[in-house]
């Protein structure tokens, strides 16, 4: 077999493809649960979140009238579930030719493909020139 499996409605993955997704909202999460249900087994996928909690903002408009109805998710217990790795730190800069990140907090981290899910109201990291 080639080493790319491809999958239903023309989605292909190589085998040991790693995929950071930089974000913590809603993007990020449909972003995990998308590569979950195309590639579950193929993709290598890690979380780089800011938060240590999934917020689903939407609800947040209800919390002055009716307290405790926003949902709030540890990022941790996630992306156990998801099998996916956590790693609490904010995105500083890219250096797409390198294929890593710099976290201030965790260093630089390699990737193979990167997906930038900054919420609304988020700086966004450097990109790095040469």
């Amino acid at each position: 077999m080639s080493e790319q499996t491809h999958y239903a409605r023309g989605y292909s993955a190589i085998k040991g493809l790693r995929v950071l997704i930089a974000g913590g909202g809603v993007a990020a999460l449909e972003s995990v649960l998308a590569l979950r249900s195309v590639a579950p087994d193929d993709v290598a996928v890690t979380v780089l979140t800011g938060s240590k909690e999934f917020v689903y903002q939407p609800l947040t408009v209800l919390e002055p009238c009716q307290p405790g109805t926003t949902m709030h998710l540890a990022w941790s217990q996630l992306a156990a579930e998801l099998g996916v790795a956590h790693i609490a730190g904010r995105l500083d800069a890219v250096d797409p030719d390198a294929r890593q990140i710099t976290s201030e907090e965790q260093g630089q981290i390699d990737y193979g493909k990167r997906s930038c899910s900054a919420g609304h109201g988020a700086a966004g990291p450097r990109r790095r020139r040469a």
